[in-house]
């Protein structure tokens, strides 16, 4: 596929953007439903017809329920891929034996995903309509489709290919904050110098914000992994009083959003009020033991910035003020774990030269 141009890179600028997540306008609806009748006969996840009229040209093959040796590997993608088979025949009877079988719905999660997959394949080799925005069409999830692409990438600058790609290259990137920049994506007639004060107000805002947020982020104990830690065991539940809640500006914020920002500003003052010996007690302590849990660690961290970016910063059309991308998540997978293209309910990895199963 060819690189996008930068012009097209300066419209996908444009807010609040179209990631169609939570909320699908009809007529995309209508277009989800015809491209997943023509690959899979159906919209119903488990149905895939074999009618060779269907399109069957597809890039992976289908998921299947797994079990035992095979379901154990899928789960231990935290584990080098050579020390999976050993480690599995070190394990008890028992132990085995909680790998029987693949949980139904996650499976059907499996089987979600990889539908989602083949729709954004199918869509950039053969349909000249959301070639480059094919996602709300696919019935993934944007945190899945975030940090799936960052999975697979190294560098920022390999981020120019697609809608998303843009999206995480704008989370990290500078050049996207020039008022004018994002005048121009917004599709303004004439010059941005010919704007009055207040015209270009709105736009330096925006600005401004991003700025704050690409230079806070990396450094913001929000996405520090001790700070995720600590945030989950001690305020994942909280509920904010009435004085803490007052102690953020009004602005254009709903009250929905200002009790989520009075927990994010209770917890990072709490947290920054411990000394460093009780911060260390939600860090890993050895990172080089447990290298892919760190990495993964890593991996969650820059999803959490990209995913802030898109909903907090540019936010998205159609989702509603009220939404919590972070409470979504929670309340569909509750407290399964999101790897490569796959949920699972167990973590397996190595700690202090240990086999851990983390349920």
């Amino acid at each position: 596929m060819k690189r996008i141009s930068l012009q097209k890179c300066k419209l996908w600028n444009k807010t609040p953007f179209d990631l169609g997540y939570p909320e699908l306008p009809p007529g995309l609806q209508r277009e989800k439903q015809r491209i997943h009748k023509l690959l899979f006969g159906s919209e119903n996840i488990e149905y895939v017809d074999t009618n060779t009229t269907i399109y069957r040209e597809f890039v992976h093959h289908q998921p299947t329920k797994l079990s035992g040796f095979d379901l154990f590997s899928q789960q231990a993608q935290l584990l080098s891929k050579q020390k999976h088979k050993r480690l599995w025949n070190d394990l008890s009877d028992d132990i085995k034996q909680s790998f029987g079988t693949m949980k139904h719905d996650i499976y059907l999660q499996s089987l979600r995903i990889w539908r989602g997959y083949e729709v954004v394949e199918y869509i950039k080799r053969y349909e000249s309509n959301h070639r480059f925005n094919p996602y709300p069409l696919s019935g993934l999830y944007p945190w899945e489709i975030v940090k799936d692409k960052l999975r697979a990438k190294k560098s920022p600058h390999e981020f120019d290919r697609d809608y998303y790609d843009n999206l995480i290259t704008q989370s990290f990137n500078r050049r996207f904050l020039k008022p004018a920049t994002i005048y121009r994506a917004q599709n303004g007639p004439g010059s941005f110098s010919d704007l009055s004060v207040e015209e270009k107000d709105q736009f330096v805002s925006l600005a401004d914000r991003r700025a704050k947020f690409i230079l806070s982020a990396s450094r913001h104990p929000k996405y520090s992994s001790g700070y995720s830690k600590f945030y989950k065991k001690n305020y994942s539940d909280y509920s904010p009083s009435p004085e803490e809640v007052t102690q953020v500006p009004t602005g254009k914020l709903s009250e929905h959003q200002r009790k989520n920002a009075a927990v994010s500003i209770t917890a990072a003052h709490h947290w920054k009020q411990l000394s460093d010996h009780e911060k260390s007690q939600y860090s890993p302590q050895d990172k080089r033991i447990y290298s892919h849990k760190y990495k993964e660690e890593i991996l969650n961290w820059k999803t959490c910035v990209v995913m802030d970016y898109i909903y907090s910063v540019g936010r998205v059309r159609y989702a509603p003020s009220t939404y919590n991308w972070r409470s979504d998540i929670k309340e569909k997978f509750g407290d399964w774990h999101y790897l490569d293209r796959t949920y699972t309910d167990r973590l397996i990895y190595i700690e202090n030269g240990h086999l851990n199963i983390e349920s």
